[in-house]
């Protein structure tokens, strides 16, 4: 039964809220987003855009059941995603379908990529068992002393920060108010809020109780001759190349806090990268930065309904961008229509009826 919702605030402005605030107000909602800080500044704007959905298979036995389902649904509809962006606003938002590499030096690293290949085939998700010269004969900037790797065709990348600029001209569009104000709760802001049919929290961090947060810091340098073309992956270390700058990431520091980079964890990380590419060792840097990624017991986020006039959508942990498509759908056909499905239920915070892990 479709609900008789018009005027809906949105908490938090990153790339999930700003898609959700998106895909509500082309269905005709009006929409105000609320957050302190300029629209798609925070997180989104330190993150890498990868496009991921099958490397999240990786995640072993801690993971949600349904994770990879929501990431490869999500995956299915990024094309249609950014031609509309690039309809309503012309902004080119840099995806590109090359497909992503996974790379082993170690035995740990062969033994994660042995679980990722498994876990592939038992979801029927493609992908391409490589020896390290065919790794090398598809980017030659790869290390010859790699011992083998997969290739992932779902996997893809857009440039995030081209994807920010895109979301905030496309809400312009459809006059999307940006309120720069922090909204705590419903208790503290009950005037402001009380104007609105529904409230969606889409702050990296929800007070729902269920969420940790974890810093991850990375570096970029500038495009350079013999660069890698491709998305490559050792664990959680990646090298994401865009047309100004190459990304490589991440640490991973579950709750750490502090918002300077370390330059001992940026050198072991520039170390541990360039053992797959050595061309990286001494290239020199364009910048380093901190983003905070918000996290769950079971790494995936929570989304719907969680009261007669509040709706969530958060703790997407690294799958931000990869998850915008699908939260944005989700969410709108929640709030505008009243109606689910049962991948989206799977993500409800019922699924912690049982209390936090």
């Amino acid at each position: 039964m479709k609900r008789m919702v018009h005027n809906i605030a949105v908490v938090g402005a990153g790339v999930i809220g700003m898609s959700c605030a998106l895909e509500m107000a082309r269905r005709g909602a009006r929409v105000t987003i609320f957050d302190p800080e300029p629209a798609g500044f925070g997180t989104s704007w330190a993150a890498a855009g990868m496009i991921a959905p099958a490397f999240e298979a990786a995640g072993g036995a801690a993971r949600h059941p349904r994770l990879l389902d929501l990431c490869l649904e999500s995956g299915r509809l990024w094309p249609q995603f950014v031609a509309d962006l690039k309809s309503d606003t012309r902004i080119d938002t840099g995806l590109v379908s090359r497909p992503t590499l996974v790379a082993t030096i170690t035995d740990d690293d062969r033994a994660a990529m042995d679980g990722l290949m498994a876990a592939l085939l038992k979801k029927s998700v493609p992908f391409d068992l490589l020896t390290a010269a065919e790794m090398v004969a598809i980017d030659p900037s790869l290390s010859p002393d790699i011992a083998s790797g997969i290739a992932l065709p779902t996997d893809m990348q857009v440039d995030n920060r081209r994807l920010v600029l895109a979301l905030r001209a496309a809400l312009v569009k459809y006059e999307v108010e940006f309120i720069a104000r922090r909204i705590r709760d419903h208790s503290a802001d009950r005037a402001m809020l009380a104007r609105f049919d529904a409230t969606v929290w889409s702050r990296g961090h929800v007070e729902t109780g269920l969420q940790a947060t974890v810093r991850g810091q990375a570096f970029s340098v500038a495009p350079y001759a013999g660069a890698p073309r491709h998305v490559v992956r050792r664990g959680a270390h990646y090298i994401v190349p865009k047309r100004d700058r190459l990304v490589i990431g991440a640490t991973s520091e579950p709750g750490e806090l502090s918002t300077t980079t370390d330059a001992r964890s940026i050198a072991r990380l520039r170390q541990e990268i360039s053992e797959l590419v050595p061309s990286l060792a001494n290239q020199p840097e364009l910048e380093q930065w901190v983003g905070f990624r918000p996290s769950t017991s079971d790494h995936a986020p929570i989304l719907g309904q969680t009261s007669d006039h509040d709706f969530v959508a958060t703790g997407h942990y690294r799958n931000g961008i990869l998850l915008a498509p699908v939260t944005a759908k989700v969410i709108a056909d929640a709030v505008l229509d009243g109606t689910s499905s049962d991948l989206a239920d799977a993500f409800s915070t019922k699924r912690f009826a049982a209390g936090p892990a």
